[in-house]
């Protein structure tokens, strides 16, 4: 009667998933509202950028290797608004701006002051996020300067960083932990490209999409802006996001398992970024390739978008929609010349010629040429026809990596009808229309990979009373969901 009785493991398996569910209902709806909020107080073109930051901290805390990206836009398009909008929570440290020292400080003993901190590392420990709204003032320091932060960054985001001072006799400075970064930059980074590259970059970008009637909304938003009330909008934002992070505790499943279909769409999505961005070494003068390098391993970039793709669905997104967003991030992280020229010859599998690649992109014969040089070195793109018609395409790789990546993507167990949220498709419709849219360690410890860490408690935050109220609104929607 009613057929066989479920198994006991068949039970827990059904519970376990609807627990899951409705963990992901109560965050989803929470991220729903904060959608709303987001857009009310910045004028944006998607709430893609603020899912993305939200998405990279909560990876930071809880998933995979660490996450740093740079939002990249305009001045006055809302980034630092967007990246201040965490700066309540405990492990998210707001910097200005970023030297060697500020980093780690290395001043004499007699000249050490009260209050000092010892540099922003020390303050960290073992786990935190720095957020710099400004990134762009960094990166316009003097190049030698430059570079020494790069390399000491690079350590960071390794996890350890050793830094050897001539003062107080001679002594060298250890950090070790794990760092997230989030900033802000303007478009200025796209020129810094060849002191990043070389040294093997390790951040994701995304880029702030801006229009003449966008610009228009911002401005009207501006001049009516009562600033009592914005502020209560922001602290009311800032207090949902908490209580989020709160729910976010409470998932079952921190880390879980790839399936073997979205694993082989990061593996191709990987190839794809890492050979696209690589650096090809130019003269300064001749502009002649001077030196062929091997293209950027993809390990890294599959641990990084694989930890965005958890990020994104840990925070309330279906897998689908974490699936587009983390390719929007993927192309933004390849220099503009190049994406456009990957996109249109994947849009034209027969080929195109040089003429027509210069009268869609409006850049000159010059630009043109030396990026379609470049992308023939990295392996992306072919020479096709005969030797009067030559015609450029797609390399045989590179197009199975492209169709893989931009193939319709699963539905998922979250899936449900409630509004999709507004694509900046940057990368969706010019590629196939039929997608949619405690303390520091001393010297001598082992010097192993990242240290354990148990994620901080969000409600020890630097405004108790706040998060104190959020905490009982979050318990509440737990209780909730329990009874139901």
């Amino acid at each position: 009667m009613g057929g066989m009785p479920m198994k006991m493991s068949e039970r827990n398996t059904a519970c376990d998933r609807s627990n899951d569910r409705s963990q992901h209902e109560s965050i989803r709806s929470l991220l729903h509202e904060l959608d709303t909020e987001v857009l009310f107080l910045i004028s944006l073109s998607s709430t893609i950028y603020f899912r993305v930051l939200l998405a990279v901290i909560a990876a930071n805390l809880f998933v995979g290797i660490p996450l740093w990206l740079l939002l990249v836009g305009p001045p006055s398009s809302g980034k630092s608004e967007l990246i201040g909008l965490f700066r309540l929570l405990v492990f998210c440290f707001e910097q200005s701006t970023l030297t060697e020292a500020s980093l780690l400080s290395g001043t004499p003993r007699k000249e050490v002051a009260e209050d000092a901190t010892g540099g922003v590392l020390r303050q960290i420990g073992d786990f935190g996020v720095i957020l710099c709204s400004d990134f762009t003032s960094v990166i316009s320091m003097p190049m030698e300067a430059l570079r020494r932060l790069l390399a000491i960054l690079r350590e960071a985001y390794d996890g350890k960083v050793s830094r050897a001072l001539g003062v107080d006799g001679g002594k060298t400075l250890r950090w070790r932990g794990r760092l997230g970064f989030v900033g802000g930059v303007t478009e200025v980074i796209y020129k810094h490209r060849k002191t990043i590259e070389p040294m093997g970059e390790r951040f994701l970008t995304l880029q702030m999409n801006t229009s003449q009637e966008l610009s228009k909304k911002q401005a009207r938003k501006a001049l009516r802006r009562d600033s009592i009330n914005t502020d209560q909008q922001r602290e009311r934002i800032m207090g949902k996001i908490a209580q989020l992070f709160v729910l976010l505790q409470e998932q079952d499943r921190i880390d879980p398992e790839l399936d073997e279909d979205t694993m082989e769409r990061l593996v191709a999505l990987s190839l794809f970024v890492a050979a696209s961005r690589s650096h090809v070494e130019r003269d300064g003068k001749t502009r002649e390739i001077v030196k062929t390098t091997a293209p950027e391993g993809p390990a890294r970039l599959a641990q990084q978008f694989k930890s965005l793709f958890w990020g994104l669905v840990l925070t309330g997104n279906t897998m689908k929609e974490a699936w587009e967003i983390v390719i929007e991030v993927a192309f933004c992280s390849i220099p503009e010349v190049r994406r456009n020229a990957l996109l249109k010859l994947h849009r034209n599998p027969d080929g195109v010629s040089s003429t027509e690649m210069k009268n869609a992109s409006a850049l000159g014969w010059g630009t043109v040429h030396r990026t379609l040089e470049d992308l023939e070195l990295l392996g992306q793109v072919q020479k096709i026809g005969k030797d009067n018609q030559k015609l450029w395409s797609l390399s045989d790789s590179c197009r199975c990596d492209l169709d893989l990546i931009t193939a319709p993507y699963q539905e998922d167990v979250f899936t449900d009808d409630s509004e999709r949220i507004p694509m900046t498709k940057i990368s969706m419709e010019s590629i196939d229309p039929h997608v949619i849219p405690e303390q520091t360690r001393s010297p001598g410890e082992d010097d192993g990979a990242y240290p354990d860490f148990s994620p901080p408690d969000v409600l020890q935050s630097k405004q108790e009373d706040l998060f104190d109220c959020i905490a009982d609104e979050a318990n509440d929607r737990i209780n909730y969901r329990k009874e139901v």
